[in-house]
């Protein structure tokens, strides 16, 4: 392949009797494909020109008695995967963000530029962009997590379900499938959910369970049970009981004969599960057996 050609290809500078042969040549595919592939790609500004002379420069450098050509094909191919390389580490060590996640039966603190505190809960995630925290102080969390904001500019957390935004309080936001609670525990918070905008002070609280009209909430404790390692509910369906359940202790919950709505008030232990099951069990008249990481949960006439 002649590479006048191809840098003529490459810049768009082919008339149409080099262009035609240049399609019927048996390279034009592969070329093509790395074009295509190319062209997604954004970074710094590139000159071709300079490049393709600074290539061949370097080979003709290498031993200027003697030249040795390596197939176009070949050449190209390499400049492409280093190019991708390049790109691919220059687009993760500048997209700013920070994240954060908990594994199942996993708690984590972590300490926000401001000093700001979070506190994640099991199987919880949160993400910022620490390079423009003094601008922005904007997170986003997907699970469970606890608060203490340092006073500053405004604080928002994003969730799939709605965002919360403080100035300087202590708060927690629980997230799990669509079902949405905040609680303040001090200051004052703005809750924003389907364009809705609802204000707590400390130990109010404010949920909104898919399928459930919202509620307020009252709270009188200091800070969440979590946090003492204790789950609590107010009104919750058992699913959602159930599925926080699995993810405190790294288990598998089955259940046979049992009504997934029916609403749980009360509370379970994150260190003792036979406790926690007698705790989620006894007020549905439930019977359980455990083995190996696996719960069967099910109504006492069942064998």
């Amino acid at each position: 392949m002649n590479e006048d050609l191809l840098h003529k290809w490459l810049n768009n500078e082919l008339n149409d009797t080099e262009r035609q042969a240049f399609v019927k040549s048996d390279a034009f595919a592969a070329y093509g494909k790395i074009a295509k592939e190319a062209s997604a790609l954004r970074g710094a500004e590139f000159d071709a020109d300079t490049a393709f002379a600074a290539i061949k420069a370097k080979r003709h450098a290498t031993n200027p008695g003697k030249v040795v050509r390596m197939p176009a094909l070949g050449t190209l191919l390499k400049i492409a995967a280093v190019l991708v390389v390049a790109l691919g580490t220059f687009f993760y060590l500048n997209n700013g963000d920070d994240t954060y996640s908990t594994d199942l039966a996993e708690t984590l603190e972590v300490r926000l530029p401001d000093t700001s505190e979070v506190r994640l809960n099991a199987g919880s995630e949160l993400a910022y962009d620490a390079k423009n925290w003094a601008n922005v102080r904007e997170l986003k969390l997907s699970g469970e997590a606890y608060f203490k904001v340092a006073k500053g500019k405004k604080f928002t957390v994003h969730t799939q379900a709605g965002a919360v935004s403080v100035l300087g309080t202590q708060f927690n936001v629980r997230e799990r499938n669509g079902h949405f609670e905040v609680v303040c525990y001090e200051g004052l918070v703005q809750v924003d959910h389907k364009g809705e905008q609802i204000k707590l002070s400390a130990g109010q609280g404010f949920r909104a369970l898919v399928g459930d009209a919202s509620v307020a909430l009252t709270q009188t404790e200091s800070g969440p049970s979590w946090i003492q390692k204790e789950s609590s509910f107010e009104s919750w369906p058992l699913a959602q009981v159930l599925a926080e359940l699995e993810r405190q202790y790294d288990i598998s919950v089955a259940t046979e004969n049992v009504d997934p709505q029916a609403r749980f008030s009360g509370s379970f232990t994150h260190t003792d599960l036979d406790l926690a099951l007698k705790s989620i069990a006894a007020p549905f008249n439930l019977t359980y057996t455990q083995s190996q990481g696996k719960v069967r949960l099910y109504a006492q006439s069942n064998p």
